[in-house]
């Protein structure tokens, strides 16, 4: 890992044509979400299974009810059927896994088993892309 990265260095030009609208309008895009890349973490054993296994994670922790993690749902779906052969993308519910943050939607970008960054404050989309961004690089 090149320790020199700069994440403002980083060109998403790549990412560009993911939407990052927050909303699904039609029929083609609830297909998107039934066929969805997003694995769904649920249990500590699939968690360390899918860390162990990939050199490159994103994990985005929130809940049901959360509204700004309803937002970029959508948004990070469309990421995970882009890109999930070069990083895997996960969801976990923390009310379901009997998680504790303090805030919600919070997302991890990890690299061979060590966090690289976290983003739990003031998340939008053109920062997510642009770790995502990193990640790719990596």
């Amino acid at each position: 890992m090149d320790s020199q990265l700069n994440i403002n260095d980083v060109n998403n030009d790549n990412l560009n044509d993911v939407n990052d609208n927050d909303n699904f309008k039609n029929d083609n895009d609830l297909e998107f979400l039934v066929n969805s890349k997003v694995k769904v973490i649920n249990n500590n054993k699939t968690y360390n299974d899918i860390i162990k296994n990939n050199n490159k994670v994103v994990i985005l922790y929130g809940t049901d009810t959360c509204i700004t993690c309803l937002k970029y749902k959508p948004f990070f779906i469309r990421l995970s059927n882009k890109y999930y052969k070069k990083i895997s993308f996960l969801y976990t519910d923390i009310d379901e896994t009997n998680l504790s943050f303090k805030n919600v939607p919070v997302l991890f970008f990890i690299i061979n088993g060590k966090e690289l960054f976290k983003l739990d404050k003031n998340i939008d989309s053109q920062s997510i892309k642009q770790f995502v961004g990193v990640l790719l690089k990596l």
